[in-house]
């Protein structure tokens, strides 16, 4: 026996070659075995596995001595953290859930929800009374017990179910041994007797024997199977009575039994105290096989586990979990033919091209000096060779030039060449009919054979050739068999010859022309009008043109050697890159447009019935279908990797694909190429997800819950998707295509890779979604998906616009609260500022001091008749009156119109008061009378209060003074001062007592000096004190400051 060992990912696989030996003569047929192990390194917290079963998702669950563990066929991950153990007999039940039986603890479960990642446990018989008599498993997976009287079925989150209904109550010692819906074996200990109850009756089965049983065991024939003192019986369907059955070949007693579900049974004899297993065999269709090669490689086995012990067997063992998988030989995908062992390097036969006669039989022609053609049965297998002969029945001295074969009326037609000094190229004919060749020759010398169609019409075909020695004049030559002739086609521009070796031609009828694909790139040979077309890449770089297929929607598919796969459009003469071997992020790249390739050297395309386009590269055959695409090499049975011609031919008589190599050929099915539905479902895992706010990568299993949809925060800076196809022990890889719909446009292609990361997503709602290839190459036929939801970071959600919207209709609101509040404390202030304005004109004006200032101008001309001081008078008058109106009009003026009007004034008060005091005004040269400016009519009521108060009631002596001082020029402080010798203040003051007149003056001026300070930016500041005060006449000084404030 053969071993090899290969390391996959941690997982050690064996591999066995070889027949495994058989007890009693039998011959096991396992076929090719491979050993799987998992242990700690896989991931397990402890080597001591006890049980396995799969989930619904074909999940392989693992109860080791630490707790359960999940393997995904990657890696195992504990779910360690439940109280619950699960160390009995562990199964998974209908409802999806897992639940095991523990060993002493009585009426005690312990269930598992593998899609909720949630363990509890429940006590059998809570809601009942009586004797507990054991619980097993049904072949479903349902669990029964007995309790009092009766046996019932297990229902969770409800009362048990009673099923059957006893003769008698279990007593202690009774052991039920199997039950289900429809059958009970039950022991009773009384008695030392089995009482087994099916559709058929109930009937009493006494023990063989009088030691205590070793093994009782009702198998899925409905046969019982019972071991004590030594000896194994079984008790046929129908009867009562136990048979003798031959044991184990050590004789030791049978104390195991393990069965799957079809039928066929474990017996062996594990040892109590050592916990070995020391005899093995298995029972299939009345024959004993031993298992001794199992113990051979293990024998500290705890359980033995499987639903098919032909596809697997689970060897549950003090040192980790051994999964020993066998595999049949598939069907042959690809028959090959004429291969040989060549060094690498080297060429077999080299194929050319392929036709099938009117009865099935394939022909093939190579790249040889050797005149053969090969020809293979309507069955596909048998392949006899073919000499090729001249006209005189001689066998041809040819080397094979030409490239594919035609059926013309029932006989194949094919190219040859003659090398020497002079080349001459031939067109053969082979009659399957007779067995019959001939030969025609080329008309022009060095004109060798590449390619042979049929014509315009039934009676002509169309040939075309290379000129050997130059390799540019190449040409196009209609061909008439029935007459021997060849007629030269002159084309009618703009090319008139072929450059290089034509690898593919193909007849265009919607455009009546003929593509012709060689070195020298693309041709289009019109035959109405025999014009010929050249048609060159971009920036006219020379590709050699492999293939061509003409596609259905008119568009032509170009293979190409060393350039890959193109498209090309006749309307609108543009080439597009189609595919071949491209790295992700290339601008070309388009994974709805572009072909992943395994090679940038394409020999051959065709299309398939099913629409499924085959290529041959020169690095495998590759199959494209509904998006997907498979790549087969000699891994797979392929005679060689290489295609370098475009020989792919369709025999619709065997249904077969024929495909020449470099060493050979070879058949095949599309259908066999394809991937068969797999039995299993794509499963999503777990996602990570790395947090900018947390900082490191946190790992969530994906429950049932999640498959409802993920939520990814803004602040997450990536996430990841893993996921498995549950075919956790199949030899090939598992192939995984993957797109989120929303952001990809299209799907991935397939990949080993079980995980995709997106970073950065943004905001929005995406369904992932996943699809598999098994590890036997079969696909999954359901797709998965996931909801994802990538949330809005909260300033850009729509609670924040609203309350931003808010927020600015309330901060509009405001401003425009506040603004028309501004609006009405300025129209008030506007307002009283006016009324101010119109008290002091009203002060200004006053009807006594123009009617005195008049009388006095009178009485002055008619005392005097000085007419010129009375004109001067008068203007002065006049200028006055006008100032006081200008000055209403502003809120500042000049100070030097306020110190013209004032003179103006006091001039005026001083001709009503002639003699009574004189006035002396001094300007601070420093001020600027034109730039300095002052609040308008603020003085004035000062110094009319100064004149009519203070100087007022004196006689003769009086004297008036006003100063102006730029007190501080960087602060612009202006300084009035308004003093005159007068009563005084408490002299003015009693003399006012008992009049209605009473002064505003100090009033206004305080009213404008608030004013001013709120709305305008000035300070006005002033202050009254008494000039002389120790004399009787005190006099007064006012002294106002005039500020403006510093951002003015």
């Amino acid at each position: 026996m053969l071993l090899k060992k290969v390391v996959t990912r941690g997982l050690g696989i064996f591999l066995l070659v070889g027949a495994v030996t058989v007890a009693r003569g039998q011959e096991s047929s396992f076929g090719q075995v491979r050993q799987h192990y998992l242990g700690l390194d896989d991931g397990l917290l402890n080597r001591r596995v006890n049980n396995t079963a799969y989930d619904q998702r074909h999940l392989l669950w693992l109860a080791t001595e630490s707790g359960l563990a999940r393997y995904d066929g990657y890696e195992a991950s504990p779910f360690s953290h439940f109280p619950q153990r699960f160390k009995g007999e562990f199964r998974a039940s209908p409802d999806g859930t897992l639940i095991a039986l523990p060993k002493g603890l009585g009426d005690s479960i312990e269930i598992f929800d593998p899609t909720l990642l949630e363990a509890s446990g429940a006590r059998l018989t809570e809601t009942l009374e009586g004797e507990f008599g054991g619980a097993v498993f049904s072949r479903a997976g349902r669990v029964f017990f007995v309790c009092g009287d009766g046996i019932f079925a297990f229902r969770r989150g409800d009362r048990p179910q009673r099923y059957h209904t006893l003769e008698a109550f279990a007593q202690r010692g009774d052991r039920l041994i199997y039950a289900d819906s429809t059958h009970y074996l039950l022991y009773q200990e009384l008695g030392h007797q089995l009482v087994h109850h099916s559709p058929a009756g109930t009937k009493v089965i006494p023990l063989p024997f009088t030691e205590p049983y070793d093994l009782l065991h009702l198998d899925r024939g409905d046969r019982i199977w019972i071991s004590g003192g030594g000896k194994l019986y079984h008790v046929a369907t129908g009867t009562a009575t136990p048979v003798l059955h031959p044991g184990l070949p050590t004789g030791l007693p049978v104390n195991y039994a393990s069965e799957d579900e079809h039928h066929r049974l474990m017996l062996g004899n594990l040892g109590e105290t050592s916990l070995r297993f020391h005899d093995l065999v298995m029972l299939e269709n009345g024959q004993t096989y031993s298992m001794d090669w199992i113990l051979k490689r293990e024998n500290r086995i705890l359980t033995i586990t499987g639903s098919d012990f032909r596809r697997d067997i689970h060897l549950n063992t003090h040192g980790g979990l051994i999964v020993l998988s066998f595999f049949r030989q598939e069907v042959q995908r690809f028959r090959n033919y004429l291969y040989r062992q060549v060094k690498p390097g080297q060429f077999g036969e080299v194929m050319r091209g392929f036709a099938a006669d009117d009865e099935g039989n394939v022909y093939a022609n190579k790249d040889s000096r050797t005149p053969h053609w090969f020809r293979v049965g309507p069955d596909g297998q048998d392949v006899d060779t073919l000499l090729m002969r001249d006209n005189s029945g001689a066998v041809a001295n040819q080397f094979g030039c030409g490239s594919e074969l035609i059926n013309y009326r029932g006989d194949i037609y094919g190219m040859s060449c003659f090398r020497g000094e002079v080349d001459t190229g031939h067109v053969y004919r082979y009659r399957p009919r007779t067995d019959e060749w001939k030969r025609w020759a080329m008309p022009d010398p060095n004109q060798v054979t590449r390619w042979i169609i049929p014509g315009r019409t039934d009676d002509e075909l169309l040939v075309v050739t290379e000129h050997s020695k130059n390799h540019t004049e190449g040409k196009l030559y209609y061909f008439y068999p029935d007459r021997d002739v060849f007629l030269p086609v002159l084309p009618a521009g703009p090319e008139t010859h072929i450059a290089g070796w034509a690898r593919r031609v193909v007849k265009d009828s919607s455009r009546q022309c003929y593509w012709l694909g060689s070195i020298g790139g693309l041709y289009r040979f019109d035959y109405l009008t025999e014009r010929l077309h050249n048609y060159h890449f971009d920036q006219g770089r020379q590709v050699t043109i492999s293939d061509i297929l003409v596609r259905s929607n008119g568009q032509l598919l170009l293979g190409t050697i060393g350039a890959g796969l193109y498209s090309f459009n006749p309307e609108t003469e543009v080439f597009r890159h189609a595919g071949g071997i491209m790295e992700e992020g290339s601008p070309d790249y388009d994974p709805k447009k572009f072909l992943y390739l395994p090679s940038n050297d394409i020999a051959g395309l065709r299309l398939a019935a099913g629409g499924e386009l085959l290529i041959a590269t020169f690095n495998g055959l590759v199959i494209h279908w509904d998006g997907k695409q498979s790549v087969f090499t000699t891994a797979h049975g392929l005679p060689s990797n290489e295609f370098n011609t475009p020989a792919l031919f369709y025999n619709p008589t065997d249904a077969r694909w024929y495909a020449g190599g470099i060493n050979g050929f070879t058949s095949f099915k599309v259908e066999d190429l394809l991937p068969k539905p797999s039995p299993f479902r794509p499963v999503l895992l777990r996602y990570r997800v790395l947090d900018e706010r947390v900082g490191y990568e946190s790992v969530h299993p994906i429950t049932r819950e999640q498959e409802a949809g993920l939520v990814i925060d803004p602040s997450v800076v990536y996430f990841t998707l893993e996921y498995t196809i549950p075919d956790l022990f199949a030899p090939g890889d598992r192939l995984y295509q993957t797109r989120l719909v929303g952001y990809d446009p299209d799907w991935h292609p397939m990949e080993t890779a079980n995980a995709v990361r997106y970073t950065r997503l943004p905001p929005g709602r995406y369904t992932f979604q996943l699809r598999a290839i098994d590890g036997f190459g079969r696909e999954s036929g359901e797709i998965v998906s996931l909801p994802i939801t990538v949330l809005k970071p909260w300033y850009n959600q729509a609670w924040f616009y609203l309350l931003l919207i808010l927020t600015a209709i309330g901060a509009f609101y405001q401003w425009q609260e506040n603004r028309i509040r501004q609006m009405r404390k300025v129209f008030e202030h506007k307002r009283q500022l006016q009324n101010l304005e119109l008290r002091a004109i009203r002060q200004q004006m006053n009807p006594h001091f123009i009617s005195n200032a008049m009388n006095a101008i009178r009485e002055f001309i008619r005392n005097t008749k000085d007419v010129e001081t009375a004109t001067g008078y008068l203007t002065d008058f006049a200028r006055l009156m006008r100032l006081f109106l200008e000055s209403s009009r502003k809120q500042f003026i000049p100070i030097g119109e306020e110190i013209d009007m004032l003179r103006r004034y006091v001039g005026l008060e001083q001709l009503r008061f002639p003699g009574k005091f004189d006035f002396e005004l001094y300007v601070d040269p420093e001020l600027d009378l034109e730039m300095d400016e002052v609040p308008s009519l603020l003085l004035q009521p000062i110094v009319e209060n100064a004149i009519n108060h203070g100087l007022g009631p004196i006689q003769e002596g009086g004297k008036l003074w006003l100063r102006f001082e730029l007190r501080d020029a960087l602060e612009e402080v202006i300084v009035c001062t308004i003093t005159d010798n007068g009563v005084g203040r408490k002299a003015a003051g009693a003399a006012q007592l008992g009049r209605e007149h009473v002064s505003r003056a100090t009033q206004i001026l305080e009213d404008r000096r608030r004013l001013l300070r709120e709305h305008e930016s000035v300070t006005v500041s002033y202050q009254t004190e008494d000039l002389y005060p120790d004399r009787e006449h005190t006099g007064t000084r006012v002294t106002i400051h005039i500020a403006g404030n510093e951002e003015d």
